[in-house]
């Protein structure tokens, strides 16, 4: 028999394995080499390591051909013929709508043990006389495609020290801290002694407060689940909180998705920022906030009567936003222009064009 008749017989792998083995001895005793030589090259090539022992075994399958014309039989492994409950297509089919009825991250070998004595087997009319184990249990699991998935937490790029940054920082930032740093109130001294500012006619306190936002995710208490996608990226619900840490009043919890509230933007930032200026004229009379916040996209975003070009047309007319009139900003190239009033429509109340 060779290895394409066994392979049509579907024999098994161990079979198969033998006769490739006697198919390299042959072909290594027509190149004229010695029986021990032969043994250990098949060793060799079958072994990572010197392959001492499983050259005897050779030895052992070739003289057993040679005199009984027949494969060495093997007690070890061999063909699998013994079906479980899974091979039942009903009880798979049971088993998997029960898995994926459950939400992501609730599946456990544990609790699917569970469920597969109380609920799954007895609605099949299946009764055993000994529950599966938790073992046989997790070997489903993995024969019906799960795997224990590792959760990848986010990482926080720290960009504190990137060139730009740090220019702004330098230029900008401090720069414009330290108009107003005068004005506020200094703690010095061991004991944090209040200092306050001393204040010009006309000039009011100034009291910083910092804006920042923070999002977090539903199964971050676990570092690993049981899931049928460990190739793909778990979704997870996440809870949106923005802290204008002025009071536990100013404070907006979200829960954004695509069945949940719709993602942080400008419009509910300045709902929050008019919540929070109410809340700190109540607590600070007589001051003024500083309000700061991080470089985000909803930060940098323009109002809503925001003098765009992208929303103006080439020409006059036309489907485009109407805009409101203006003054031209003292740095307008042409000095003659300066300070003059920009309208943005026509005499007959069509928008202008950029041309």
């Amino acid at each position: 028999m060779n290895i394409t008749q066994a392979k049509k017989k579907y024999l098994p792998l161990l079979k198969i394995k033998q006769l490739l083995i006697l198919q390299n001895f042959a072909t290594l005793q027509l190149k004229n080499s010695r029986r021990i030589h032969a043994n250990q090259e098949i060793a060799l090539q079958w072994h990572e390591k010197d392959g001492v022992h499983f050259a005897r075994r050779v030895h052992q399958l070739v003289r057993h051909y040679q005199v009984f014309r027949q494969l060495l039989d093997e007690k070890r492994g061999g063909m699998c013929t013994s079906r479980t409950l899974l091979s039942d297509e009903i009880t798979c089919n049971a088993t998997r709508a029960w898995l994926l009825s459950q939400k992501v991250g609730e599946v456990t070998p544990k609790k699917f043990q569970a469920a597969l004595n109380e609920i799954i087997l007895p609605d099949l009319g299946i009764r055993r006389k000994s529950p599966l184990c938790l073992r046989t249990a997790r070997r489903w699991l993995i024969a019906l495609g799960w795997h224990l998935t590792v959760l990848q937490k986010g990482v926080y790029m720290d960009g504190h020290e990137h060139p730009d940054v740090v220019k702004y920082r330098q230029e900008e930032f401090l720069l414009k801290m330290a108009e107003y740093e005068w004005r506020m109130v200094h703690y010095e001294g061991p004991e944090l002694q209040r200092i306050p500012p001393t204040l010009h006619p006309g000039e009011k306190e100034v009291i910083t407060e910092f804006h920042d936002e923070s999002s977090f995710h539903a199964l971050e208490y676990k570092a690993s689940i049981w899931s049928n996608h460990p190739s793909k990226e778990i979704q997870r619900p996440s809870v949106f909180d923005a802290d204008g840490k002025i009071t536990r009043h100013a404070q907006k919890v979200i829960f954004p998705g695509a069945n949940g509230d719709d993602w942080w933007d400008t419009k509910q930032l300045l709902v929050q920022i008019r919540e929070a200026i109410s809340i700190f004229e109540d607590a600070h009379p007589g001051c003024q906030a500083l309000f700061i916040f991080d470089q985000s996209s909803t930060h940098a975003s323009l109002g809503p009567d925001a003098l765009r070009a992208w929303d103006m047309n080439r020409s006059d007319g036309g489907k485009q936003r109407r805009q409101r009139d203006t003054v031209i900003p003292q740095s307008n190239p042409d000095s003659q222009s300066c300070g003059q009033a920009q309208t943005m429509s026509l005499l007959d109340g069509r928008p202008k064009g950029l041309q």
